[in-house]
């Protein structure tokens, strides 16, 4: 069974040389890890950076309701529980009986050892939703990154995973939240809420909720624009299309593709013609890397290479985007550090709770459909939230690279949404307009 949250985490590329660092008189003043930037003209100000060593009290989660989705939520029994695995691996599901559960004397295990693909978890009895928001919430311990995924099973038996969440480690419980949105196309659905462990290590879960959320609009419904790795197919073609309407959208810049000299990415002349033209241009590292795997000397010296090179360029990188969706706590924090914002490859539409550094997306691929592309407006219009679309390569003739999206269809997307007279705004202009709505 493939998903679309692996193919995130899988290199599609390998990295590309590296052309000498700019001049030392135009590098900027980037703040060194421990101290964070000042607020830029797009009046979005930096968060402090959590400190990852000294976690903040736990908050405690309400007790079960009576209206709570799931039956058998506290574990007490194994009703309404399947430990699932599939994939290159050794899993261990244990429904445990100890004096520290959260909730009662029992919890739900997780361990997986010899990890090479695939994942781990405990799935509840699935249920049909009505159309709206919903939260999931739990109480978690574990020895680091998870993934919360949702998932949506047809009658015909054909199913779509949204990867809409991650937790870090924790020795102790900690709450887990997670809030989506249930389209009127997936009133057919069955849904389940799992939480995955797809790594060596352990996870446990206890006090699981799913319960009808309110929605938190916005004053309108936002559309973003956004391109990955800097294709020359986005710097020109697509960009051109924008422009074509008045609008601007977000390329977050991979500096070694940049310096690369191949063809197939922007050079750093066309990506000072992207500025010139209004665009936002943002991050998406120097190298590329699995940043969850660098150590954190390897990691600043990354964000903050890539973050003078690119105020070299003229930029005032407001943004991160992780490569390949791949992040964990460490680079979260130092993300928060160098950056504004990050916008994730996580699935979902932005509300008025929108964490700026947990930026939700639609990642298109070769295998989106028009249909799902306009599902998504829909959605955004009618709950009156943000949609940030993602982007790589625009070809009409992909071949075999998973994130080339066909320029036809491309063109139908942007007709579509100017037919619903919906605004257009860069990532960071959004965001500053969502900001101003954020609920305290």
């Amino acid at each position: 069974m493939k998903r679309l949250f692996c193919l995130f985490l899988i290199l599609t590329f390998g990295l590309l040389a590296c052309a000498p660092t700019p001049p030392a008189t135009q590098s900027p003043g980037v703040p060194e890890a421990s101290v964070a930037p000042a607020a830029g003209a797009s009046g979005i100000a930096p968060a402090q950076p959590r400190a990852s060593a000294v976690p903040a009290p736990a908050p405690t989660l309400p007790p079960l309701s009576a209206e709570n989705l799931l039956s058998n939520g506290d574990a007490e029994s194994a009703e309404g529980w399947t430990a699932d695995h599939w994939g290159d691996l050794q899993a261990q599901l244990r429904r445990e009986t100890a004096d520290d559960a959260y909730d009662g004397r029992h919890y739900l295990a997780a361990e997986v050892q010899n990890f090479a693909e695939g994942d781990a978890k405990w799935v509840h009895d699935p249920v049909t939703l009505a159309p709206g928001w919903y939260e999931y919430s739990a109480a978690y311990r574990s020895d680091g990154r998870s993934r919360l995924i949702w998932s949506c099973t047809r009658p015909d038996g054909s199913r779509s995973f949204y990867t809409g969440g991650q937790t870090h480690s924790s020795a102790d419980w900690q709450p887990l939240r997670l809030r989506f949105y249930v389209s009127p196309e997936q009133a057919d659905c069955a849904i389940s809420v799992m939480h995955v462990l797809d790594r060596n290590g352990w996870q446990h879960s206890d006090h699981h909720s799913l319960l009808p959320a309110a929605a938190h609009p916005l004053t309108r419904p936002l559309v973003s624009i956004s391109f990955d790795d800097i294709w020359t197919s986005a710097a020109t073609a697509g960009a051109d299309l924008l422009e074509a309407r008045g609008w601007k959208g977000s390329f977050y810049i991979a500096g070694n593709y940049v310096r690369s000299g191949e063809a197939a990415h922007a050079n750093p002349d066309q990506v000072r013609a992207l500025l010139q033209q209004g665009h936002e241009i943002g991050s998406h590292s120097q190298t590329h890397a699995m940043l969850s795997t660098l150590d954190y000397s390897e990691l600043t010296q990354d964000l903050r290479d890539h973050h003078q090179y690119l105020e070299w360029l003229g930029a005032d990188p407001r943004g991160m985007a992780y490569p390949f969706g791949d992040f964990d706590q460490q680079v979260e924090t130092e993300t928060q550090r160098f950056h504004a914002y990050a916008r994730t490859s996580l699935t979902g539409l932005n509300d008025r709770l929108t964490d700026p550094y947990r930026l939700k997306i639609f990642p298109v691929t070769a295998a989106t459909t028009t249909a799902e592309l306009k599902r998504w407006v829909d959605d955004a219009q009618r709950t009156r939230t943000w949609l940030v679309f993602l982007f790589h390569d625009l070809n009409d003739t992909p071949g075999e690279y998973f994130y080339t999206t066909g320029l036809s269809q491309y063109r139908e997307l942007l007709e579509y949404i100017a037919a619903q007279n919906l605004t257009v705004l860069p990532v960071d202009e959004a965001l500053a307009e969502v900001q101003a709505q954020r609920l305290k």
